[in-house]
Parts: structure tokens; sequence; C-alpha cells
């Protein structure tokens, strides 16, 4: 037997049933492991259509007559899953399904909802769902959809009346009432009617089930997600008997939005940039309300404050602009510099597209409280944006370095160092191995009265360690009794020590802890002291020390750049760098892929054009801002706007048009009114189109490979900085 994990996925395979164009979607959810006899290569085919062979034809025929057949998998190789998988069936509503292998027709039996939870302890189960049907699974093989004989019923769904297969009908298919007053939906509907009797409706928001009744009842009141958005969907009713058949009629009616990008949870992760199959890891604590603690004050390289939502928000439609909506306040109600990245990018094959990631781009005060503030406007995929301002606050760990430290954890208790000791809840102790790990236990820590033995001992065949991180020492278990997985009643201190030649330059130690429910390390930071590192934590498992890469901070470093070698924008990085107007890295790099802010373009324009600095105009937004004065003199000088007269958004993300707009100001050129020839020219804001034009036409800003400009696009390091230059070289001719 052969078995796989899998990460989390998302597939559509276009097919055709019936002459019908179709999109078959098959859902995988993270974490689940596929079995198959030995000898299977690890390939799981897309979903296809196939014609019904007569013998398959001739098994299904006692139950129905063969609507299609859909093969998902590796042919006859039945490949296994240890969790529900669902695959949505587009328009065979009201069919019965079940699978063939081997020469022998298996009905699968109805379930109550859409959901893995409505199977039970079942293997199988379907649901039609509007006009398709969904089937929750754990193996693929020939999926069959047919149309039920008076003989068959509906593949076990059927009730008193047996072989009925008539589905309820409409008489009238309007809503007698359709309200949605803020968060409440009220729809009354007339009875459907059927020739046994109708028991049941179903009620939809869009293609989600959100609620049953009894065939009696004819009104429903549904409680929408906070926020009215401004996008809007279908409700609708179907009607269905005893015997499973359902209509696919139902009244429908489209009222305002809820299926909205609201958050879900949040939390600090370390991500994987570029990635669509990779999901993100949390670091410690994943929250759906409440303030998040702990929260680092650098961020190692790939590691962020990750939200969830609950829709699709970083599909590139949307992305640039949902970027926008994010801002980062500090206790004083200062903004902070944030960079907003994504993982994957944003299509229905990303399992991130979910996550939005928050990235300070200076290092946070330790032990202080900030305040993220999102925007009403932040737009799913579906064109429905939040509609209401959502915010998640934080603190930052009480060490610079620590996700997780607030305060040594101490003990009046006794000092073993031999690995092993029993311990008194009422007092505590200290126990280590050697100098090599140890763990502080406060008095009352352990659970009950009696005296337990605490043990600490060194892994001899620890988890792999995961690819592109290294270890710098051993791994550590610690244990109460014999529980590994101990919680305690409060916190404990777990100190290890560490090889600091495993450390290049760049890098930090960070204990990470083990989590044996998902099989990977976590990382918890830590408090570094000489050769040795302590976290608090609350329970106990495996730990070891890892090296993670230190977040530098940019300053004015004008050295050799590492990153820039080869780069198209290297020459023009290097003759900005060396007049002062921008900065690289401390580490030797100048990151010129990255984004750039509206404050930091401000301010290098300031720099680049040596203008003397100027208070006389201040934006509400940027009193106690780092670049309060360039952008002030900017302002002065003619050369930035806000977007209102309070508000200049100094940590927002610069676009394409907004620096075209800006440069072209700089310089005072005379503005043109010439069409661009670029293919997306019509995505350019009607107020930056003489400024995009004046500055192609005179050289200061080009467009992409592919003919477009990208107008609402975010602009990068290297494109800032070779506009700016462009602009000096126009001067100085």
């Amino acid at each position: 037997m052969t078995s796989r994990a899998l990460p989390a996925l998302n597939v559509t395979a276009g097919a055709t049933i019936n002459s019908a164009p179709v999109q078959i979607t098959v859902t995988v959810p993270a974490g689940t492991t596929v079995s198959a006899p030995a000898g299977w290569d690890g390939t799981i085919n897309m979903p296809t259509v196939q014609t019904a062979t007569q013998e398959l034809a001739g098994a299904v025929a006692s139950s129905g007559t063969v609507s299609a057949v859909i093969e998902i998998g590796y042919g006859d190789v039945p490949l296994t899953f240890s969790q529900p998988v669902r695959i949505l069936i587009p328009g065979q509503a009201g069919k019965g399904v079940g699978y063939y292998r081997d020469g022998i027709f298996t009905k699968i039996n109805p379930i109550s909802g859409d959901s893995a939870a409505a199977l039970g302890a079942n293997s199988d189960g379907y649901v039609s769902v509007g006009s398709d049907l969904v089937v929750w699974t754990k193996h693929f093989t020939q999926f069959v959809t047919y149309t039920p004989t008076g003989s068959g019923g509906t593949g076990g769904g059927g009730g008193s009346s047996g072989g009925d297969i008539q589905a309820p009908t409409w008489p009238n298919k309007t809503f007698k009432t359709a309200t949605k007053a803020g968060q409440t939906v009220i729809l009354e509907w007339y009875s459907a009617t059927d020739n046994v009797g109708v028991t049941k409706y179903r009620i939809y928001h869009g293609t989600e089930q959100i609620g049953e009744v009894d065939g009696n009842t004819t009104k429903f009141t549904y409680t929408a997600p906070s926020g009215s958005g401004t996008g809007s969907l279908p409700y609708s009713v179907q009607a269905g008997d005893a015997a499973g058949n359902w209509s696919t009629d139902g009244p429908s009616v489209t009222l305002g939005g809820s299926n909205l990008p609201l958050i879900v949870e949040y939390g600090v992760y370390r991500y994987d940039p570029g990635s669509n199959t990779t999901p993100p890891t949390p670091v410690g604590s994943v929250l759906t309300s409440g303030k998040l603690t702990g929260v680092p004050t650098t961020f190692s390289s790939n590691t962020a404050i990750g939200i969830r939502f609950a829709t699709n928000v970083a599909t590139s439609t949307y992305f640039s602009s949902n970027q926008a909506a994010f801002r980062l306040l500090d206790a004083s109600g200062n903004s902070v510099s944030i960079r907003v990245d994504r993982s994957g990018d944003g299509t229905p094959s990303d399992v991130n597209r979910n996550y939005l990631f928050v990235i300070p781009q200076v290092a946070l005060k330790s032990g202080s409280s900030y305040k993220i503030i999102i925007g009403p406007d932040l737009t799913s995929n579906n064109g429905m944006s939040a509609g209401v301002q959502q915010e998640i606050e934080f603190t930052t760990a009480g060490s610079a370095e620590s996700p997780g430290v607030s305060g040594p954890v101490t003990t009046s208790g006794p000092t073993i160092t031999t690995g092993s000791a029993s311990v008194d809840p009422s007092t505590g102790a200290t126990v280590g191995l050697g100098d090599n790990a140890r763990i502080v236990i406060p008095a009352n820590a352990l659970k009950g009265t009696s005296s337990v033995t605490v043990t600490v001992k060194e892994v001899t065949s620890p988890p792999a360690v995961p690819s592109g991180y290294k270890i710098a020492g051993k791994v550590y278990e610690f244990t109460v009794g014999d529980q590994a997985g101990y919680t305690f009643n409060t916190k404990v201190g777990i100190t290890l020590s560490f090889d600091p030649s495993a450390l290049s330059s760049g890098e930090t130690p960070a204990i990470f802890y083990y989590d044996e429910a998902k099989g990977q390390w976590v990382n918890l930071g830590g408090t570094v002291s000489g050769n040795t590192i302590t976290v608090e934590v609350d329970h106990l498992t495996k730990f070891a020390v890892f090296v993670v890469k230190k977040t530098a901070a940019p300053v004015v470093q004008p050295g050799t750049l590492t990153d820039i070698v080869g780069h198209w924008a290297e020459a023009d990085i290097k003759k900005l760098v060396g007049l002062g107007a921008v900065s690289g890295y401390p580490d030797g790099t100048f990151k010129p892929d990255s984004t750039i802010t509206r404050a930091e373009f401000a301010t290098v324009l300031v720099k680049a054009f040596k203008l003397d600095l100027r208070t006389a105009r201040l934006f509400k937004d940027t009193a106690g801002h780092w670049a309060r004065d360039y952008i002030s003199t900017a302002a002065v000088f003619g050369i930035v706007n806000g977007y209102d007269a309070d508000t200049f958004g100094p940590d927002d993300l610069i676009s394409r048009e907004q620096m075209a707009a800006m440069i072209v100001r700089a310089v005072k050129l005379e503005l043109i009114n010439e069409e661009t020839k670029f293919a997306d020219r019509a995505d350019i804001s009607e107020w930056a189109r003489s400024a995009v034009a004046t500055a192609v036409k005179n050289g200061i800003i080009k467009g992409y490979t592919d003919n477009t400009f990208r107008p609402q696009g975010n602009a990068t390091r290297a494109e800032a900085v070779t506009v700016i230059v462009n602009t000096l070289r126009l001067q100085i001719h």
C-alpha cells in the first residue's frame, strides 16, 4: 500500500455533459492522505466525462437511466482518502448517483446537507445544491449520475412513496416577501406542489445552502454576516419530497450581498511567496477575535501578520486596491509603514487566496499596542466589498526577538540537572539536562497536589528539519509523568543552549516546538542570552533551536549592493544611491523588485531634486510620520497631492500612474493631451492620463513588453529609481 499527503486542493476541469459545457470542481481539504495499492506512481487524473459502456448501462439499469459517467483518479486503481472530498457536478440536481467498479454498480445515499459532517459514519453521500449535484466521498473511481426509474427510487433516498420520481413543481415562482434590512433577510414564498407531497424546503444564498424547513413552513429569516457590502447574490428556495426529488426552478431573488471579505482568523504566520499550494504555517496562536499578543517587533524573512478572510481577496483584479485598504497605527494613532503581500496568485487553484499578509517595514516598539485598520473597500473576487471598516489589535512581545515572552519565569523550588526529578507542585522546580536544556516550573503550575516526575531528554530520532531550515543544537523532549503533551496551569520557562557557530551574518536563533497533530515545527522565537535562548510555554512537546533570518531596517548605505548585479536598473540604482537620494539595506541588498510607498517615493524625489525642507503644508495623517517633512516639502513645491485636504496616505503603496503624476509635477513639464498606445490605456484613471502621456513622450517612464502600462499596478523600487534618474537626465539636457 502506498500513501501520500496532499495539500489543500481546489481543481476545476472543463467537460461536456449531455451536450452542455460544464466545470466539474473537486475540493480536497488540507492534510488529506491518499492511499493506493503498491505501484501507484502518485498520479491523480482530472475529472473526465466518459461514454457509458453497455456493461455499465446494464449494471445501472435496475436503478435508472445513465445521465453522466465521470471518472476521477487513476483508472482502475482505487484511490482512498483519509477525509471526505467534495465533487461538484453541474446541472445534475435531482439525479441519483452511484459508483461503478469491477463490474458492480453501488448506489450512494443522499445526505441532509452540503458538508463532510453530514456524511456521519458513511464514506459517501450526495445532495442537490441549486441546479448542481454534490458528492462527498472518500474514494475516487467512476461516478455515475442517473435518472431513477419507478423500481429504483433515488439510490436509497426513497420514503413511503416507493417509486416516486417526480419532483415538486412551483405554481408561483415568485417570493411573497423578500427583504434585506441590515443583516436580516426575510424570505416568504408560495407553496410548491407535488404528486405525493412536499416534505421540505431548502433555502440557498447563491449556491450555499443556508437553511432547511419542513413542507408546511413557507417563511425563513436569515442573519447575514456583518457589513452590507456593495455586491449582491441571489436567494432561492427549492422544494423536496420524501423520495428525495428536488425542484431546480424555485423562486429566486437578488438582495444585498453578504458573501463578503470579512475576517475569519488572524495570527503571525510564516508563508511561502509565489506558492499556490503551500498553506501558511502559524507561528504561535491563531485567533478568531480579540487582541493578538506576543507579536514580534521585527519580522524574519517570509514571516508576517496573516489574515484569513471569508472570500478570495488575493485575486489580481483587486489585489492592488486591497493592498491600499490596509493601514497600521501605533498607540498614538501614527501611521506605521507596512507592506501587504499575498502568497499565491489569487486564482481559484490558489489555496492561499483568502489570505493577505501584513509586514511592518520598520521595527516595532517592544511591549506596545498597534492596530491594523482595513478599509470598507476591501473587495472579493466576486466584486463585493466588505462595506465596514475592520480592525485587528495586537501587542508586541516584551523582547525584540520573542513572539511569546512576557517576562522571566521563576521558582523557589530546587534545581536538578540530572535530567529527571520528582517535583512538588506547591513549590515547583528547575529540571535540566546539564547545561543543555532546562525547564523552570513555578509554584502551582503543575496540576494536582501530588509530586510528579519531570523529565528532560535528548531525542535520538527527531522529526525531520523542514526544507530551507537548519538547526543549531539538539532536539529535546520534556515530559511530566508519562505525558509528552502535558499542559500546565500557568506558563513555564524552557531554555535551550545552541551553537553560535551555526549562525551566519543576518541570522538569529529561535526556539521551535513540534506540533505532533499537524506534523510540523512551529516558531516560538525567544530571548537570547549568550549561547542560550528562552521561551515561555504552557504545554510540553519536543523543542529545538532553529536558525532564522533577521529582517533589516533600511538605512542610507551607498556601498556595494549584492542583489542588483545584472538587474535591468543596476546603473540607475547605483547613480541614485550614490547621490544619497535612496538607500540600500544593512545586509548589502537593495531589494529592487520590492514595492515602494507614497511617503518613500516623495522622500526620494525631494532628496534627488535637493529641495530645501519646508513644513508649511501638513496632512493630518502625516503629523507624526517619519517622512512628514519630506511630504510637506513635496506638497509645498506642488509635487504631491493628498486624497483630500487632510489625507495623504503615506504608507499606501504608490501606483505607476501616481508615480507618473508626481514626477511630471516635479519637473514641471507641460501636460499633453495625446492618448497613449498602450493596450490597457482605458485602465488609466482620467486624472492621470495627461501625466502618463507626458511622462511617456518625454522618455521618463515606459510600458511593459506586452504593450501594457498597468497604471494601478504597484511601482517597484527599481522603477521608482529609473523614472527619477530619467527625469534628472531630462533636466541636464
